[in-house]
């Protein structure tokens, strides 16, 4: 088993802190991820540092559904797979 070396997920993001100018992304807890500066394109850039764990696992699920011997076992795990990707890639990009 390896360990992480970084902050499990999920994250969020929000412009609840101290100073108006900047997101923070937390996790559940109030832990503080990241601190992000809101005077240029914050908004997205605070979803995807947010998204960031969900990103890394869809890829991770992408390609050990890729890697599995047998097309019908590759082609479940590979639809479950995209859909996780396709969760990730709407939470980086959430309006």
């Amino acid at each position: 088993m390896t360990s992480s070396k970084h902050t499990p997920g999920p994250w969020f993001y929000s412009q609840e802190s101290i100073d108006h100018d900047w997101y923070i992304v937390t996790i559940n807890g109030g832990l503080i991820v990241a601190n992000v500066n809101s005077h240029w394109r914050q908004v997205a850039n605070a979803r995807l540092v947010a998204a960031a764990p969900d990103l890394l696992e869809a890829l991770k699920a992408v390609v050990s559904a890729w890697e599995v011997t047998g097309p019908i076992e590759a082609a479940v795990r590979m639809d479950a797979a995209i859909h996780a990707a396709r969760a990730a890639i709407a939470k980086a990009e959430a309006a």
